[in-house]
C-alpha cells in the first residue's frame, strides 16, 4: 500500500487510476460499438428503426480511410452502415423495395463529442438523421425513397 503525502490511498504503487479509467472507457465504447448491429434483427427486418451514439474514435478519425460499423443480411435485406473514406456517414439499406444510400458528410455535424444517429427504413421510405450530442444539436436529415 502506498500513502501519499496528505492522501490516503489504498491502490497499489503499480495501479494507474488514469490509465485504468481510459482502458475502462475504450472498453465501454466498443461495447456500444456492438449494439448497433444488435438493434437490426428479424422482426424489424421489413420495417423498422434505430437510435444509437457513439464516440467511438476510429469513426471520427481522418487518417483512417473507411469504418464498417455494421455490415449485417437479416433475411432478404442487407444493411450497411459505415463511415467512407469522403468523411461521410454512410446507410445502405437493400430489401425487396430495392436499394437505398443515404450519405452525410460528417464535416457538417460537431463531432467532436460524439453523434447520434438515427435510423428509419420501411418498404416506403429509408430515413437518417445525424446530429452531435451537446444541449443544443446541430442535426442533417436525408431520406430516399
Amino acid at each position: 500500500m502506498v500513502e501519499a503525502e496528505g492522501e490516503n490511498t489504498c491502490a497499489p504503487s503499480f495501479f494507474n487510476l488514469e490509465e485504468y479509467h481510459k482502458t475502462l472507457r475504450l472498453w465501454h465504447e466498443e461495447v456500444i460499438e456492438m449494439a448497433l448491429g444488435d438493434l437490426i434483427d428479424e422482426f424489424n427486418e421489413v420495417k423498422g428503426g434505430a437510435v444509437w451514439e457513439t464516440k467511438k474514435r476510429s469513426l471520427f478519425d481522418q487518417n483512417v480511410r473507411e469504418v464498417i460499423l455494421v455490415d449485417k443480411i437479416v433475411g432478404t435485406s442487407h444493411f450497411r452502415i459505415l463511415r467512407n473514406e469522403n468523411f461521410e456517414f454512410v446507410f445502405e439499406h437493400q430489401g425487396p423495395f430495392g436499394k437505398r444510400v443515404l450519405k452525410v458528410d460528417l464535416h457538417q455535424v460537431d463531432y467532436h463529442d460524439g453523434i447520434r444517429i438515427v435510423l428509419g427504413w420501411s418498404p416506403e421510405e429509408t430515413v437518417m438523421k445525424v446530429s452531435d450530442t451537446t444541449l443544443d444539436p446541430r442535426a442533417i436529415i436525408v431520406s430516399a425513397s
